[in-house]
């Protein structure tokens, strides 16, 4: 009953609060674009105002000892003049400082991996750059990544969501040189974003934050220590969208065409008569209305395939995934369960039965859902590019009218590791496990968080497999120095849950279970570095394993806690 009335009551206000597309879109109250390494001010060509940074309050006041201003030799025809043909180069530690009010800012940096008059070689640039208490970019090289891209200009866009607190409203972009190199950047673009666009407290009945790999938890953002990365953001079944045409944040949202994935790639949809209207639970500014109003639909009959998108990401980390969604044909779905899907992310159910009637009530209205996700490391602990995998497919079972699915726009963003690390590694540059935390650490070093997961161990395998087991185990934990609290074995029923607590970032027990499903029961809070479930052991090797540990820990210099109990599986 109560399900029911706050059901009723979500839906009565929505006749009162839905806004039409013509409302003006979000102004932000910090909108600052920097033009590095230029003298003057200039307009881009899509009409945008640029500051030049030479002698601009931004800069430190040692800038001529420490930097340059230079110049491209070359255009690529891919590339805009601003601001991509200046740059500031960087030989030591530098610093923009920008005075901004207290909440959210996208920080986007500009790229140009080119030839300089200066003879500097950017191939041979490598830096790091941090904002306030995260690191944004370690060793990157812009060279490196652009050519490795398959699809993309010449020049290189960086954007990130930091939250800047009230107590410090300057946000400080540092550029840190790598030993016997130098960094470099062409232009700087900091947008204030609306409070709680993306980091903001989810209603559990209206819009829910699921984590994927635990459906049952709440997933909840500590906004004091949480940045984002946007690395995908994509009008799906529509074309490219400017940022001048997005919802006053000066979003690029690009064509979904380079990411579907798939011999069948569904069926571009789009309605330029429909009027999208906003509610409280997705404002105006969530998205311009020509995001809305195109869609990739997979027909109204179709079972024989998924309707997918592929992204590459970096293993190690948690993803939020938004997805928008409006019925924009009235003439074909206008009602609940004539068009019902399920939601897979990296081949998990992250929505059994998406009715976009039923969470939006009639065509033409706009709503998102998001969805955290981890994507784990490979068994040896080093971070690596995975494919994170999306995909739609008719749900059958509640019996719609139509077998179909359909999806609008979609936003992807890294968040950062509980040392603030936002860092990817470069393109065919290995990275020893043992150097992540030392070469991506944050400024801010902050408490370690503590995390609690519960790992369901079924079934059987050789009892010789368990020293193979132990012996990988014991060299891992030599390498690296974590608090670990063991379990005392139980009763074996039909399933048994083994609880962990680990003290801070660890690669250790992707190690020790590597390449098998999670199972969670009871998560409280998300995992970094750690997202596993043990391979399936018999009752003998499993008490074997946890006897052999209370040996180990007297061999190693691993600090074990009181043993805890393990809980039944229902």
């Amino acid at each position: 009953m109560f399900t029911l009335l706050v059901y009723l009551s979500f839906h009565f206000s929505l006749l009162f609060t839905i806004t039409s597309s013509d409302t003006p879109p979000y102004t932000p109250t910090d909108y600052i674009l920097i033009n590095c390494g230029s003298s003057s001010n200039a307009t881009s060509t899509d009409g945008r105002h640029w500051e030049g940074d030479v002698g601009s309050k931004f800069l430190p006041n040692d800038v001529a000892n420490i930097s340059l201003a230079d110049t491209a030799t070359e255009q690529h025809s891919s590339v805009t003049q601003i601001p991509f043909l200046t740059a500031r180069i960087i030989r030591s530690q530098f610093s923009y400082t920008f005075p901004v009010s207290p909440g959210e800012k996208f920080l986007r940096l500009y790229f140009y991996p080119s030839s300089y008059s200066s003879g500097l070689n950017t191939s041979e640039s490598f830096f790091t750059v941090t904002a306030n208490n995260y690191t944004l970019l370690s060793n990157f090289n812009a060279f490196l990544i652009v050519s490795a891209k398959k699809f993309s200009p010449a020049s290189l866009i960086k954007e990130f969501i930091i939250n800047v607190q009230g107590m410090n409203q300057f946000l400080k972009v540092n550029f840190l040189p790598s030993m016997n190199s130098f960094a470099f950047v062409n232009g700087i673009e900091v947008v204030s974003t609306p409070d709680d666009l993306y980091m903001g407290n989810h209603d559990m009945y209206a819009n829910p934050l699921k984590f994927v790999n635990c459906p049952n938890v709440q997933f909840e953002f500590d906004q004091n220590k949480t940045a984002f990365e946007a690395l995908y953001r994509l009008n799906v079944g529509g074309n490219d969208v400017s940022p001048v045409y997005d919802s006053g944040m000066f979003r690029e949202w690009a064509s979904d065409d380079k990411f579907i994935w798939g011999g069948d790639q569904g069926n571009p949809l789009s309605n330029n008569e429909i009027a999208i209207k906003y509610t409280p639970q997705t404002p105006n500014y969530a998205a311009p209305p020509i995001v809305y109003a195109t869609a990739r639909a997979m027909g109204q009959f179709s079972t024989r395939f998924n309707l997918s998108w592929i992204f590459p990401v970096d293993s190690g980390f948690l993803y939020l995934l938004r997805l928008h969604f409006c019925e924009i044909n009235p003439d074909l779905i206008t009602k609940e369960n004539q068009r019902v899907f399920t939601i897979f992310i990296n081949n998990r159910t992250a929505e059994p039965e998406a009715d976009v009637i039923y969470w939006a009530h009639d065509p033409g209205i706009s709503i998102f859902r998001d969805y955290i996700v981890y994507v784990s490391n490979p068994p040896d602990g080093r971070r690596n590019k995975q494919d994170l995998f999306l995909a739609l497919h008719p749900n059958l079972d509640v019996k719609p009218k139509y077998a179909d699915a359909i999806l609008n726009g979609l936003e992807l963003f890294k968040l950062n590791s509980s040392e603030g690390n936002l860092a990817s590694t470069n393109p065919g540059i290995a990275v020893d496990p043992n150097s992540l935390v030392s070469n991506t650490k944050s400024p801010n070093k902050g408490s370690s968080r503590k995390f609690r997961v519960s790992i369901a161990i079924v079934g059987g395998v050789a009892g010789g497999a368990a020293m193979a087991l132990i012996i990988g185990f014991r060299t891992r934990l030599l390498s690296r120095r974590v608090i670990l609290q063991f379990p005392a074995m139980h009763t074996w029923m039909s399933g048994t849950c083994v609880e962990f607590l680990i003290n801070g970032p660890t690669t250790l027990l992707n190690f020790m279970f590597p390449n098998h499903e999670l199972h969670f029961k009871g998560c409280k809070y998300y995992v970094t570095n750690l997202m596993i479930c043990p391979t399936k052991m018999s009752k003998t090797v499993v008490y074997l394993f946890l006897k052999l540990t209370h040996i180990l820990k007297f061999m190693i210099s691993l600090k074990v806690k009181h043993l805890r109990r393990i809980y039944s599986v229902p």
